[in-house]
């Protein structure tokens, strides 16, 4: 079997008595994020879940969520958001008992309900602080930082063509409304919203609006 996972760090004090040590991991980051995105991709998801890698899946998902979340390049932001969205559509069934594809893995239910709530309770209340931090990077009149607010709306619709109605309804919507403060007419979008593009014009409302209240 193969292993997929590579961790890296560096002390602050590190990085600012040695930039080329920041350029390294920041390198070294971008192909991790690369590799393990093709991984799911292309349809080799039983490489997570290999004897070698099990053990470190928690970890992998905490690497990508740090990928989206943290790392300022939007192009290994979508990288690390396409990675989630694809293996919500390869992992969790929808309402017929149907995946977007052919899975190449078939992971225990108890890895699928730990991955869901990861995606619910680290990676989308992260994003939504991307999105909204006042101090945040996120541009989103900037073309690739756009296509990763897409990509989100994408996980978005996954868990909502997947997710019971009433998860969906009571928990990552209420979820939404407490982190994001958001007024009941922008709920009640968010409620009623179904595809990408309408996640998209949720987003891209709330973003405007909480930029206009600064």
């Amino acid at each position: 079997s193969r292993t997929v996972v590579a961790t890296t760090g560096s002390t602050h004090e590190e990085e600012m008595d040695a930039p080329h040590l920041r350029t390294e991991q920041l390198s070294i980051q971008k192909l991790s994020y690369s590799v393990l995105q093709h991984v799911v991709v292309h349809g080799a998801t039983a490489l997570l879940l290999s004897p070698t890698n099990v053990s470190s899946l928690e970890a992998i998902l905490q690497t990508m969520s740090d990928g989206s979340i943290r790392v300022e390049d939007p192009l290994m932001k979508k990288s690390c958001l396409v990675f989630f969205n694809e293996l919500l559509g390869q992992w969790v069934v929808d309402a017929n008992g149907n995946k977007s594809e052919s899975p190449t893995s078939n992971p225990p239910d108890y890895v699928v309900k730990g991955f869901v709530r990861f995606v619910c309770d680290v990676l989308i209340p992260g994003m939504l602080q991307v999105f909204l931090g006042g101090d945040s990077a996120f541009h989103i009149e900037d073309a690739n930082h756009y296509r990763c607010l897409a990509e989100f709306s994408g996980i978005l619709e996954t868990l909502k063509s997947r997710l019971p109605e009433v998860y969906y309804q009571e928990v990552l919507v209420s979820k939404l409304s407490v982190q994001a403060g958001l007024s009941q007419s922008t709920i009640d979008r968010f409620r009623s919203a179904g595809t990408r593009k309408d996640f998209e014009a949720c987003l891209k409302t709330l973003i405007q609006s909480g930029r206009r209240n600064e």
